[in-house]
């Protein structure tokens, strides 16, 4: 143990899988004892002394536990976020993770005395995650208790969890290029989170700045891991609600009588990847949107503002009704503002639909590349 309005929104995705999907982002809890299905892992949160390393800093000489490092390189290559919430001198316990070559890995270490149930509950809203996609782990029993009590829906473990942690099932991860680069995003992301800064009030004008840009093209073979991923994955910006299995998404993408765009964003602080897929068909005057999905890494960017522009321009030339299928569910509270902000008319038992004009979803700041 150790001595304009621009709204965000925190929450993450949860679907039950089978045992033989090990690759599914979601684990069916019945694995390990526990009746209902939870979020697989998105981010661990390590104690230092006594856990990652042997002794305690201010006491003296530490040693990095044997295993640590491999790992840390083996959660990092499946996209799992790692951090920590040590009690210690941050600028010491730094030089250490640092030499001992774990400073890589991490991202948003929080090094303080403050308690450590506040620590991970400012690190999930830096990172944008919920808390119960968190795993935390600590050497001490007050320590444990201390974040258990503030947030019963993370996972506590001790540190002798560290010999199977590679093993457990909430933290199988994934395996595109998405998941393989997730830190990296977040690190970039960390970047424009301190750019935004310096433009104030002036959000809109920090977008400008920014250059992003759009690729919308359909789904094909080098894509289709992460749109099943996206499907399986996002509920904060999960118009339908909607889950789908492998399977349900792989006929879906077989079939060519439905329209499909598969999304993918990128500015100039680096590339997102693909986070957003939707379904759409067109008859008359009115486009529907079946289903949308949008990662909330770009959640606040105007990427479904833009998206909306590229749909009604091309199916509708400015001249029609747009709708779409929202549904509401317990975790896409974050669709339904979007929905009003943009001015949809929303009801309990109908889609959303606008009349569409030219300016409806003007975006003229972010340039949307169609292939």
């Amino acid at each position: 143990s150790e001595s304009g309005t621009h709204l965000i929104f925190i929450t993450l995705d949860f679907v039950t899988r089978s045992k033989s999907d090990l690759q599914e982002e979601i684990v069916d809890t019945r694995q390990i004892g526990i009746h209902r299905s939870i979020p697989s892992a998105k981010c661990v949160v390590f104690d230092l002394d006594n856990t990652l390393w042997e002794g305690v800093l201010i006491e003296g000489d530490i040693s990095l536990k044997s295993g640590v490092e491999e790992l840390f390189r083996t959660l990092d290559e499946r996209g799992i976020l790692l951090s920590v919430a040590s009690k210690n001198n941050e600028k010491e316990a730094l030089e250490k993770l640092e030499k001992s070559g774990l400073a890589q890995y991490l991202v948003h270490p929080l090094i303080n005395w403050s308690p450590k149930s506040e620590n991970i509950g400012r690190l999930a809203a830096k990172l944008n995650i919920s808390t119960d996609t968190i795993i935390f782990i600590d050497d001490s029993p007050f320590e444990r208790e201390e974040v258990s009590s503030n947030y019963t829906e993370i996972e506590v473990l001790a540190e002798s969890a560290l010999d199977d942690l590679v093993v457990h099932p909430r933290l199988s991860g994934g395996s595109t290029n998405e998941s393989r680069n997730r830190r990296l995003m977040y690190q970039q992301q960390f970047k424009r989170d301190e750019a935004v800064q310096e433009f104030g009030a002036n959000y809109i004008d920090f977008l400008r700045q920014c250059e992003i840009k759009l690729e919308i093209t359909g789904p094909n073979k080098s894509n289709q891991s992460r749109v099943v991923e996206l499907v399986q994955r996002t509920n904060q910006l999960n118009f339908s609600g909607r889950k789908y299995s492998r399977s349900e998404v792989n006929k879906i993408l077989d079939d060519k009588s439905l329209n499909k765009h598969v999304i993918r964003c990128s500015d100039k602080y680096g590339d997102y990847g693909i986070v957003g897929f939707a379904i759409s068909h067109t008859h008359d005057k009115l486009t529907t949107i079946q289903d949308f999905m949008l990662s909330c890494r770009v959640q606040g960017k105007l990427i479904e503002k833009a998206f909306f522009e590229f749909l009604v321009k091309s199916t509708l030339q400015y001249d029609g009704i747009l709708r779409i299928n929202f549904v509401q569910s317990n975790r896409n509270a974050p669709a339904r503002a979007v929905l009003n902000e943009l001015g949809f008319t929303l009801s309990d038992t109908d889609p959303a639909e606008i009349t569409v004009t030219p300016d409806k979803f003007k975006t003229d700041f972010i340039n949307v590349i169609a292939r």
